[in-house]
């Protein structure tokens, strides 16, 4: 019964502009995926791909006018761009077409940002600070941290976090 209530209510969002699609997952739970013009995501989703759509409006000549959106939840979720939302953070950086904001353009520097949620135990995230509630406790240089698609770490790009 609470799958089909679940199923319900998410058609009716659907109509009314909510998530586009839901998938049942195979612990049972609903996940959401969002398509909305622009090139931001509504609060509590993260950027998965960008795209043209006529029902956004423009021809996308110079950029996409559509964003593939996903709910920030999970332990952790590729997302585009460089950082992650509150409640986790990046452990990685790399690059994939599909996270290109313009047609016409293939980036240097990397698209996607892996995240993790924040654990109470320590962790490793990219950059030089830690999420707040965290301290750093040391510093060192990953390959994965780096920004840029086409060169090696120049310094020091990755903190250790604990509580």
């Amino acid at each position: 019964m609470k799958k089909v209530f679940a199923l319900c209510l998410m058609s009716l969002l659907t109509a009314c502009g909510g998530p586009s699609e839901a998938e049942e997952s195979s612990t049972g739970t609903v996940e959401s995926a969002l398509f909305q013009c622009g090139l931001s995501c509504s609060s509590g989703y993260h950027p998965t791909s960008y795209t043209c759509s006529s029902s956004c409006g423009s021809t996308c000549s110079s950029s996409y006018n559509g964003v593939n959106c996903a709910t920030n939840s999970g332990t952790s979720f590729s997302s585009c761009g460089i950082g992650c939302p509150s409640g986790y953070h990046a452990t990685s950086y790399s690059y994939t077409s599909s996270c290109e904001t313009s047609p016409f353009s293939s980036s240097s520097t990397n698209t996607v940002t892996y995240c993790q949620a924040d654990s109470s135990a320590g962790f490793y995230t990219c950059g030089l600070g830690c999420p707040s509630g965290y301290r750093a406790s040391s510093y060192t240089t990953s390959n994965s941290c780096v920004i840029s698609r086409f060169s090696l770490p120049s310094g020091i790009n990755m903190t250790y976090c604990v509580p």
